[in-house]
């Protein structure tokens, strides 16, 4: 039969990329679990008539745009074109969204629940905070276990598993690392004690956006034991931890290796990888910088070495962000189609290329096996990615990155500040 496709371009919030393309007929998988009140798990479908047509509509996250992400937007379709190729009888129509936010994927999917679930999709791709509250509020639909395989690392299969279900395939994740210049008579720093006495300088924001902390500032602090969240799962810094973190900053500040103000020009660590890049090939002083994990590693060209956010005993760890496909549709005929779509999307061959075109690690290792990468990257990677954890629900997150980043802003702008003071200015912050 021959393969259809279509692509209708419309603009909403930024880019909006459409395409149809058809399918052929599909095997249903085996039937989920009991079902939960409020996200059911549906049997699986019969398989569709060869001659029947249905239409499939894909949110996307704009971070998959043509206008943000290079070749990933015109990769996802040529994956989506091939997908037709192997099918027949299904189209596909891609609609990019604003990722998060007033008007993103998650607030139009809660919007049009209710009010136009005519235009639900069948389909998306949330981020895993998105996610939740989705399975929260019965707006997506549970997946068979076995849809979790075991190469999914263990903080993606956190980010899709809800009271023992499986609510989507993790596709995407953002992971934070920290990259230095090495030097062979100094020890990588990645601990507190390596990073002073190799005399490395720090390069992380300092004046973020909306004034909350960094990836790179809460893993130090979190890596090194503080914790962010009571046994009620209430914000939370505990003091001593504090007070350790904060103390390390000054002696840093004291020792010539953190210069405030050159910091606050640094937006993200994006911005902070690229002047490493920059003054790693003019200047021989040591750096330690902080980086996507994602883009350090797609990078064509990769200067320094690859070390995680310095923790006081030098314990890997690091925090991430996860995108998974989520199914929408309760209706059998479309479900049926709309997974195996997911399930093609995620192919290791197709995940591994599309995470490499948006900078982003696959959150599987056969996807991320398929990167091109050295013996040294797959050693480190190894070490850091069982390490890693899901960054805390937004209650959580946003007040303790505020109060952390409030603490260090009152250590570095307030004249004989100390580290117990800075402490005290921190905890103050995160209880009003």
């Amino acid at each position: 039969m021959k393969t259809r496709l279509m692509f209708v371009m419309t603009v909403l919030w930024g880019l909006t990329a459409c395409t149809n393309v058809p399918s052929s007929p599909i095997t249903p998988p085996t039937a989920s679990p009991t079902s939960s009140p409020t996200s059911p798990a549906l049997p699986r479908p019969t398989p569709l008539p060869g001659s029947d047509l249905t239409t499939l509509t894909l949110w996307v996250p704009d971070l998959l745009s043509g206008e943000t992400a290079g070749e990933a937007h015109p990769l996802l379709l040529a994956q989506i074109e091939e997908f037709s190729r192997q099918h027949t009888n299904i189209q596909v129509q891609v609609l990019v969204k604003k990722a998060q936010g007033a008007g993103g994927l998650y607030d139009l999917l809660s919007t049009a629940f209710s009010a136009a679930p005519v235009v639900l999709p069948d389909l998306v791709i949330l981020e895993h905070d998105d996610l939740h509250a989705a399975v929260e509020n019965g707006f997506v639909v549970a997946l068979p276990p076995e849809e979790l395989t075991d190469s999914v690392f263990p903080f993606a299969s956190d980010a899709v598993t809800f009271d023992e279900r499986v609510y989507g395939l993790p596709f995407l994740s953002e992971v934070s690392q920290a990259v230095y210049t090495p030097r062979l008579d100094v020890a990588a720093p990645l601990s507190w004690t390596k990073v002073l006495t190799g005399g490395y300088a720090l390069l992380f924001p300092t004046a973020p956006a909306a004034n909350l902390a960094d990836d790179f500032l809460v893993e130090i602090y979190q890596g090194s034991g503080g914790q962010v969240a009571d046994a009620e799962g209430r914000p939370l810094l505990d003091r001593p931890h504090l007070e350790e973190l904060y103390r390390f900053m000054a002696v840093m500040v004291e020792a010539g290796l953190l210069d405030p103000m050159r910091l606050a020009t640094l937006p993200d660590s994006r911005a902070c990888w690229e002047t490493f890049q920059t003054e790693a090939v003019q200047s021989n002083r040591p750096l330690l910088s902080a980086v996507p994990a994602g883009v350090y590693w797609s990078s064509a060209a990769r200067v320094g070495a690859a070390s995680w956010a310095p923790t006081r005993d030098g314990q890997p760890f690091a925090l991430a962000e996860v995108w998974s496909l989520a199914l929408v549709s309760t209706d059998f005929a479309h479900e049926d189609a709309a997974l195996q779509l997911a399930r093609w999307l995620n192919e290791r061959g197709q995940a591994a290329d599309l995470s490499l075109a948006v900078a982003m690690l696959p959150p599987s290792r056969e996807a991320l096996a398929l990167w091109p990468l050295s013996t040294e990257g797959v050693a480190f990677l190894e070490q850091l990615l069982p390490a890693t954890v899901l960054s805390p629900p937004p209650t959580v997150d946003q007040p303790v990155r505020r109060a952390l980043q409030a603490g260090l802003n009152f250590l570095l702008t307030t004249e004989g500040a100390t580290p117990e003071q800075a402490a005290t200015h921190a905890l103050t912050v995160l209880r009003k």
